[in-house]
């Protein structure tokens, strides 16, 4: 069932075991595969089914390198589907990088490490429908491999 915040009365109380923020691939594949296992779950989402205006301006970014990133509203839909519905298709799991700390973005840190998520990329992969999990540094290094000079696939 789908409940537009905007009708609900401003002292409404919404119960479950479970809320999930965001209703993108992440948030749906979490929220269908805790209700499964019989839980209440709650998928809020910041957007409506479609795009709209007046939801995306939520995206905005205060600080931002514009001069390297295109703006966060060109970037993400806050929308059911989430930035899923201006994906190109490509989908690639973290890599152990993705997880380390580094100087220019130290108030950040992951609550979890790339070996705790391990378990769950091939789940993932099976939500998206794209194939087997592996990681970025698998794929290149196969990549690079093919590629070399006198080198040929072998089937």
């Amino acid at each position: 069932m789908i409940i537009l915040g905007d009708t609900l009365l401003n002292d409404s109380t919404l119960e479950a075991d479970l809320a999930v923020v965001g209703a993108g691939p992440a948030g749906i594949a979490v929220a269908l595969e805790v209700a499964a296992q019989g839980f209440n779950v709650i998928l809020a989402e910041s957007g409506y089914e479609r795009a709209n205006a007046d939801a995306q301006r939520l995206a905005e970014a205060q600080t931002w390198m514009n001069q390297v990133h295109a703006p966060m509203s060109h970037s993400v839909r806050r929308q059911l589907g989430g930035t899923s519905t201006i994906w190109g298709g490509r989908c690639v799991p973290y890599d152990r990088i993705d997880f380390e700390n580094r100087d220019y973005i130290s108030t950040v840190t992951w609550p979890v490490t790339y070996d705790e998520l391990l378990p769950y990329h091939q789940r993932a992969c099976d939500w998206l429908s794209c194939g087997r999990a592996l990681s970025t540094q698998h794929v290149w290094s196969t990549y690079l491999v093919l590629s070399s000079p006198g080198s040929r696939m072998v089937r």
